[in-house]
């Protein structure tokens, strides 16, 4: 068979490419240490590799987890240690001074320090970290624990007055309405009907159609209230006091000149009552799980809820760390929350109430008990968190071992391979010469 220069040449550049091919994927394995850069050139290893990425990658968000739910609980832990250390302990010094020797100048000073001492555990305990309140549980639309300090009866027990709903008048007497759009109508004496910009209303079936715009009052006496001597006892315009449960009874807000001597704070976790709501922190607002995967895989149960061992709960539920409900152990309907009592106490200072005083001490060490607990129940949680990041650890490391075996290369021996694929490349250039024939222009 007759072989031609250009079958040699073609030959030639064939054999040329692939050796030049086999040594670009040498010295590619070198650059990058892998085995392979495609899942075309190892279908079945790029599978492994696969897998094991997944694995390390989910490692990343557990880790990420972890470290998160790690910096939620260390910053609650030091508001709660605050609370329940520094600020306890400032009160109950306060409150183990107290004497009958004392005037009363000297309560009325110990009991504002006191008070002053209560709303600053509200303002450690509605902490936030990253944007999140802390111990407003599921809730995050505003800060978890508020207060209002209201009027007290002559017993020193939030007073609650007589109420009724009343038309809205603008600033000259004339009532307010709305109309079918939700657009504000004031309504004249003279029988007109203008909206707020003065334009005038003279729809009939508009005007017939008005809602009136009702706001709730507190009622007070027409004239003054004689008793059966003649004596005054209620004069005309003081707010007409009733029960609790009487219909439309509400308690009155207490104002800026208002003091302990006549008014009581309230205290409320996600809007509702610390003492009279519940007992039971898992009933009040706010109250669910907040569920993150650390690894345990997540599972739900028929009504598509969390499994709780399948997860990490991350919401803490302030009402469980400083107390709830009323103490049951005796008929004085104290409450069981640390707040609570502080604003309590600092009441009984101000009035000079030292059997009080006496009582809440030991309410409040109980109370200080419960946030230790809550504490300690972080510090588990804690454990936890550092005991799955040193899990993750040691797991990373299998799986980088293992991702080394399926992808990784046998540095030494690619390195020998390379130099046996460049010394091959360099022997065909060489042989080139003679492969190629050559020309008269060679020699020109």
């Amino acid at each position: 068979m007759r072989v031609t220069d250009s079958a040699s040449i073609s030959q030639y550049i064939t054999n040329n490419h692939a050796t030049l091919s086999a040594y670009l994927n040498k010295f590619d394995k070198v650059l990058t240490q892998q085995k392979f850069n495609r899942a075309s050139e190892d279908s079945v290893g790029a599978n492994s590799a696969m897998r094991i990425r997944k694995q390390l990658e989910n490692l990343d968000m557990y880790d990420t987890n972890l470290q998160n739910a790690s910096e939620i609980f260390t910053a609650a832990e030091t508001s709660l240690y605050y609370v329940s250390g520094t600020l306890y302990n400032t009160v109950n010094t306060k409150l183990v001074s107290i004497q009958s020797t004392k005037g009363d100048v000297e309560f009325e000073a110990i009991g504002n320090e006191i008070m002053q001492q209560a709303e600053a555990m509200v303002k450690a305990l509605n902490v936030d970290s990253g944007g999140r309140q802390l111990l407003a549980g599921t809730s995050n639309n505003k800060e978890p624990f508020t207060y209002k300090y209201f009027l007290t009866d002559e017993n020193g027990d939030i007073a609650y007055y007589e109420t009724e709903q009343q038309q809205v008048t603008d600033a000259d007497g004339n009532l307010t309405y709305t109309d079918v759009n939700g657009d504000t109508v004031i309504g004249y004496a003279n029988g007109s009907y203008k909206y707020e910009d003065g334009t005038a209303l003279t729809d009939a079936d508009m005007i017939a159609n008005l809602t009136p715009v009702m706001e709730e009052v507190y009622k007070t006496y027409d004239t003054d209230v004689l008793d059966a001597e003649g004596n005054v006892i209620h004069k005309q315009g003081d707010y007409i006091t009733t029960t609790e449960d009487a219909p439309g009874a509400k308690a009155m807000e207490a104002g800026e000149n208002d003091t302990l001597k006549n008014k009581r704070a309230v205290v409320f976790y996600n809007d509702q009552d610390v003492t009279k709501h519940s007992d039971k922190a898992s009933e009040f607002n706010g109250s669910g799980g907040i569920f993150i995967d650390v690894g345990y895989g997540i599972k739900y149960d028929s009504n598509g809820n969390v499994v709780p061992s399948t997860a990490m709960d991350i919401a803490l539920n302030g009402a469980k760390f400083t107390g709830c409900g009323v103490d049951e152990c005796d008929d004085k309907g104290d409450s069981n929350n640390m707040i609570q009592l502080t604003f309590d106490a600092a009441r009984a200072a101000y009035n000079g109430d030292l059997e009080t005083c006496n009582r809440l001490i030991d309410k409040l060490s109980g109370a200080q008990k419960t946030m230790l607990e809550g504490i300690t129940e972080l510090g588990v949680k804690q454990n936890n968190i550092d005991f799955h990041i040193s899990k993750d650890t040691d797991y990373r490391i299998n799986l980088q071992e293992k991702q080394n075996e399926v992808e990784g290369v046998d540095l030494a021996e690619v390195i020998t391979q390379l130099e046996a694929a460049q010394a091959s490349y360099n022997a065909a250039l060489r042989l080139g010469a003679q492969a190629v024939p050559q020309s008269i222009f060679s020699f020109i």
